[in-house]
């Protein structure tokens, strides 16, 4: 389960001089733009962007829900607040179950350590026994096909390797809940019929599913409920209408 109450996430910017002129320089081009949220005070001459504001929403077991909204609508920042990257800077968000984090492949990575390291290093954080591991990183060595690339460091690697190697160590980690963001439309197109095969199973099992996409067609094919967003705040939360 997911629960939003009152979920508020706001990220300062800058102490400033001038906080007036410079208040209303930023908030006229925000305005301008239609993106993003509020700028207010946090503190004294000090500025701060409203990223999401008041959310409130139940996501429960069974669920598949679609983030949809234009850019800086707060899609992002509500998938990595309900990953634990951000925490609330009002109300509150309740997670139940594991998650596994599907939103960016280098996330974490070192680049310096070999494929092999770093994915083992994912999976200690995953909390897997030594056992375990041993097993699962000759899985991601193969899922991934980088061969002898997974014990060279990950700086010789391409975006395509790094891609590979990303959803190899991600594909082989089970969770309850799985966050899904449009960064696995990329990739090099040898291995998408690979990714596209693996995602089908991860679906079938996986509690609940949150992807934040732009595609309308995305959503539909994958979800059953749809949590539209604007300026940080939600449009519409419920089942997606025929007209959507």
């Amino acid at each position: 389960m997911i629960e939003a109450k009152n979920l508020n996430i706001e990220f300062p910017i800058n102490t400033f001089k001038n906080f007036s002129l410079r208040k209303s320089l930023i908030q006229n081009v925000t305005r301008s733009l239609k993106v993003g949220g509020k700028i207010s005070k946090l503190e004294k001459k000090n500025l701060s962007v409203t990223a999401l504001s008041e959310l409130n929403f139940k996501i429960k077991e069974g669920d598949r829900v679609g983030i949809y909204g234009p850019n800086g609508s707060g899609k992002s920042t509500l998938l990595k607040t309900i990953a634990g990257v951000y925490p609330p800077t009002g109300g509150e968000i309740l997670v139940t179950g594991k998650i596994n984090n599907l939103l960016n492949i280098g996330f974490g990575f070192n680049s310096e350590a070999s494929g092999r390291e770093n994915a083992k290093f994912r999976l200690i954080l995953a909390e897997y026994d030594d056992k375990e591991i041993n097993d699962i990183l000759e899985r991601i060595k193969d899922f991934s096909g980088l061969d002898d690339y997974f014990d060279l460091p990950i700086k010789t690697y391409s975006s395509g390797m790094m891609f590979r190697l990303g959803f190899a160590i991600i594909s082989q980690i089970n969770g309850d809940i799985v966050l899904m963001d449009e960064w696995l439309s990329a990739g090099d197109s040898a291995f998408l019929e690979k990714v596209n095969n693996k995602l089908k199973d991860i679906l079938k099992t996986t509690k609940i599913l949150i992807l934040a996409s732009h595609s309308k067609e995305l959503i539909k094919s994958n979800c059953n409920k749809i949590l539209q967003l604007q300026n940080g705040k939600i449009d519409y939360y419920g089942d997606i209408k025929n007209d959507f």
